[in-house]
């Protein structure tokens, strides 16, 4: 059924762009609770916090400096919770993982970039789990020249029940690389940090594949695709009984 919204919705889909993130102040012009910390730091970066940060500027954050473009992904992804332990870790550090990561990325290995930041593996950095790692590799991959048939793609919860949705498009009874939290019913990887690499793939694979059966980028399809989400009144698709959020939530 979400293979079907996305085709009738296809004409968007070609032209959407994901509107800048307002990351420090709420709609009323308040500061967001918990963001002072990011607020100060993301200023030390030359990171304006009463400007919008839309994909672009996070993207060119990166071309300057790689530190830079990962405090500017922390703030637009709106990793308030725990920022200052995020910023603790050392620079050095940091900046080390991810050339080495890119390294991986421009050899055109997304499996093995998305394996080797997960926890426990050789360039995992603490407090940065898949939903923001994978941030990284999306914005590495758009800053820097890679080498790879797919783009890395944006994968946290929101993505996550979007994916699970395609498969239970062509699987009707489940689907082996996602099992059922029950507690809040949310879908999850496996423990294993090869098969997480693995849903992985298949969630970057069939985005671009689907997205060029409409002729569009699987960038475009998944910031459409994140956009829909409960509470954005802005979505003028949330209602939509076949939006992937209303199927799954």
């Amino acid at each position: 059924m979400l293979r079907d919204y996305i085709t009738v919705h296809a004409d968007v889909i070609r032209n959407y762009q994901q509107p800048p993130i307002n990351w420090a102040y709420n709609q009323n012009g308040s500061l967001k609770t918990n963001i002072q910390y990011a607020k100060n730091c993301g200023a030390l970066y030359g990171i304006k916090s009463y400007e919008p940060m839309s994909r672009d500027n996070v993207t060119n954050y990166f071309t300057q400096d790689m530190y830079t473009g990962f405090i500017a992904t922390m703030l637009w992804g709106n990793k308030n919770r725990g920022f200052h332990k995020v910023v603790n870790i050392p620079k050095k550090e940091v900046v080390h993982s991810l050339n080495k990561v890119l390294s991986i990325l421009e050899k055109g290995n997304i499996w093995e970039a998305f394996r080797s930041m997960c926890r426990d593996e050789e360039y995992h950095l603490e407090q940065i789990d898949y939903a923001f790692f994978t941030k990284l590799l999306y914005f590495m991959s758009k800053a820097f020249p890679t080498y790879n048939a797919f783009r890395p793609l944006i994968l946290d919860s929101h993505m996550i029940v979007a994916h699970c949705a395609l498969l239970l498009d062509e699987y009707q009874n489940g689907h082996y690389l996602y099992k059922w939290r029950d507690k809040y019913g949310l879908v999850w990887y496996k423990a294993s940090s090869i098969c997480a690499a693995d849903v992985y793939m298949d969630y970057v694979e069939r985005m671009h594949n689907i997205a060029t059966s409409i002729n569009t980028e699987s960038e475009n399809l998944e910031a459409f695709l994140f956009a829909t989400q409960p509470g954005n009144q802005q979505s003028f698709i949330y209602q939509d009984v076949y939006n992937h959020r209303n199927l799954l939530h």
